[in-house]
C-alpha cells in the first residue's frame, strides 16, 4: 500500500468533523453566562441552555441553494421529537462560504416571511432543473429526484407548514466560520491572553480534553458554567505567565531510550552500590528533569540563576549527608549506601523559585544531573 493510498473504512473525515464540534463548544463554553449549561450531543450537536442550538458542518464546499447540509439541518429541526421552544436561537454553523449566487446570502437579514419566499423559490428552482433533466431524457419521468429535492419537498410539504413558520425565525447561518485550526487559533487569541504563547496547544488541549472526559460524557455530557469557570482556572494557573504550578511534561521511555541513557555516568553510580531495581525510575526522573531545564523552565521566563541556586543547594544538601552518612556507616557498605540514597530521593524535595509543590521526580532528576557530570565530586557510594 502506497503511503497516500486512502483505505475504504477511513474515519479520518467524521473524526475530523468530531474535533471541530468539541471546538465549536470549547468555544461556546467560554461565552456560557453565570447559571447555564451546554450539553454536546444531547440533544443536537451543541446546546445552550435556553439560547441556542448549534449544529455544527465541516465542509470544503461552497454553501449552495440545494447543498444537503442545510436541508438536513432544517428537517432535524422539523422532527416532531425536536422542540425547538427551548431555543432563541437554531444555528447551522458551517465552515462553508454562501455560494455567490445563492439566495441564502440574504437569510439573516431578511424576516420570516421572506425566508419562507427564499426555501419555496429554491424549491422551485429545484424542480425546473430536475423537469429539464426528465426532458432532456424523452420525458423519462422515472429519472430518480435528487436527495436535496426529495427533502425540499418534504420540508415544504403542508404537514410541516406551521412548525417551518415556527423555526424559521429562529434559524441563523452561520456561514464562513473557521475551520479547526483557525478556531483554536481564534479561541486562544480571545481568552489567552496570560497565557504563555508557546503553551497555546497545552492550553487548548486540556480544556478540550476536560470537555471529553468520562466524568462529563457519563453525566448527559452537560458543561455548567460553574464547572467549567473552575477548570479554566486550574489550567490558566499551569500554562500562566506568572504561574507557580510546576510544570508538568509526561515522559515516555522506549527500550531504545533506556538502553542508550543506561551508559551514563550516573547509571554507573548507581551500579556502583548495586542498586540495579532504582535504575528504570532513575532514568525516567533524569530524563524528566533535564527536559525541564532545557526546554519547559525557558518556556515560562525563568532566570538561569534559579536553577543555578537550585542545583547548588542540592549539592550542598548531598555533600552535608554524604558526610553523615559516611560517619554512621556500621558494616555492610553497600548497603549503607543504597540506604543513603534510598533516604535522600525519599525525602520532601526543596521548593523550585517561583513555583511550589516541586516534583520529587525533577529534584531526583537533578541528583542524577549533577551525578551524571564527569567528576568524582557527586556520588552515591560511601567510600
Amino acid at each position: 500500500m502506497t503511503k497516500n493510498t486512502k483505505m475504504i473504512n477511513d474515519a479520518t473525515p467524521s473524526v475530523d468533523g468530531t474535533i471541530f464540534q468539541i471546538c465549536v463548544a470549547l468555544e461556546r463554553a467560554f461565552l456560557l453566562e453565570d447559571g447555564q449549561k451546554m450539553w454536546i450531543e444531547k440533544f443536537g450537536d451543541v446546546t445552550v441552555s435556553g439560547q441556542t442550538q448549534i449544529e455544527t458542518k465541516q465542509y470544503s464546499d461552497s454553501l449552495t441553494d440545494s447543498h444537503i447540509n442545510f436541508w438536513n439541518t432544517l428537517k432535524n429541526w422539523l422532527l416532531p421529537s425536536f422542540n425547538h421552544s427551548s431555543y432563541h436561537y437554531l444555528t447551522l454553523l458551517t465552515t462553508q462560504p454562501i455560494g455567490a449566487q445563492s439566495k441564502f446570502l440574504d437569510w439573516n437579514d431578511a424576516n420570516a416571511i421572506r425566508r419562507l419566499e427564499i426555501l419555496k423559490e429554491i424549491l422551485a428552482d429545484s424542480e425546473s432543473r430536475h423537469q429539464k433533466s426528465q426532458n432532456s431524457k424523452g420525458g423519462n419521468k422515472t429519472v430518480k429526484s435528487p436527495q436535496s429535492l426529495l427533502l425540499q419537498r418534504g420540508i415544504l410539504d403542508v404537514t410541516h407548514a406551521a412548525k417551518l413558520t415556527e423555526i424559521i425565525p429562529k434559524l441563523y447561518i452561520a456561514s464562513d466560520s473557521p475551520e479547526t485550526k483557525g478556531l483554536r487559533k481564534k479561541i486562544f487569541d480571545i481568552h489567552g491572553k496570560t497565557i504563555l504563547r508557546n503553551k497555546s496547544d497545552d492550553f487548548l488541549d486540556d480544556l478540550m480534553g476536560y470537555l471529553i472526559s468520562p466524568s462529563n460524557t457519563q453525566n448527559g455530557w452537560e458543561i455548567s458554567f460553574d464547572a467549567f469557570s473552575s477548570k479554566v482556572a486550574v489550567v490558566s494557573a499551569r500554562y500562566h505567565r506568572e504561574t507557580w504550578i510546576f510544570p508538568a511534561k509526561n515522559i515516555a521511555t522506549t527500550t531504545d531510550q533506556l538502553d542508550l541513557q543506561s551508559k551514563k555516568m550516573f547509571v554507573a553510580k548507581l551500579h556502583e552500590i548495586k542498586h540495579a531495581e532504582v535504575i528504570s525510575e532513575a532514568i525516567q526522573d533524569y530524563l524528566f528533569a533535564s527536559s525541564t531545564v532545557l526546554e519547559e523552565l525557558q518556556s515560562y521566563d525563568v532566570p538561569s540563576e534559579c536553577y543555578q541556586t537550585y542545583e547548588s543547594n542540592l549539592k550542598t544538601a548531598h555533600r552535608t549527608r554524604h558526610r553523615l552518612a559516611k560517619r554512621q556507616i556500621n558494616g555492610d557498605v553497600i548497603a549503607a549506601s543504597q540506604n543513603f540514597y534510598d533516604a535522600l530521593t525519599g525525602e520532601s524535595p526543596q521548593p523550585f523559585p517561583r513555583f511550589h509543590q516541586t516534583p520529587v521526580e525533577f529534584r531526583n532528576g537533578v541528583f542524577h544531573m549533577l551525578a551524571d557530570a564527569e567528576t568524582d565530586d557527586f556520588q552515591w557510594k560511601l567510600w
